[in-house]
């Protein structure tokens, strides 16, 4: 993951890490301190899948977006019963994303 500050939505930004880092420690730390309007995650993640992601940072109370290439019907379900908003599958429909990010905030 990379991260860097560009414009997004109205006055919101969007945070692009301009290094690899942990998610257990330093992207929840990273969480912790700043506002984010939504989180957008892959599945499958190096540290941790995006479902234990979605879990640890569920009572942050972020709308939460899951996109993977290796989806099934029981993992949406996981996924939405641990709190994402939605859970899209790869390839992914430009249109549809951007109605789902407008949705969930």
């Amino acid at each position: 993951m990379r991260v860097s500050s560009g414009p997004a939505f109205g006055d919101e930004r969007i945070l692009e890490p301009p290094h690899a880092f942990d998610l257990d420690r330093d992207a929840l730390a990273l969480l912790k301190k700043n506002d984010f309007a939504l989180i957008i995650s892959d599945l499958q993640l190096p540290d941790m899948d995006g479902l234990r992601f979605c879990r640890r940072i569920k009572h942050l109370q972020i709308p939460f977006i899951i996109l993977t290439a290796f989806g099934s019907i029981e993992k949406a379900v996981e996924a939405i019963k641990e709190g994402a908003f939605d859970f899209i599958a790869k390839p992914v429909d430009p249109d549809y994303l951007l109605l789902m990010i407008h949705k969930a905030l």
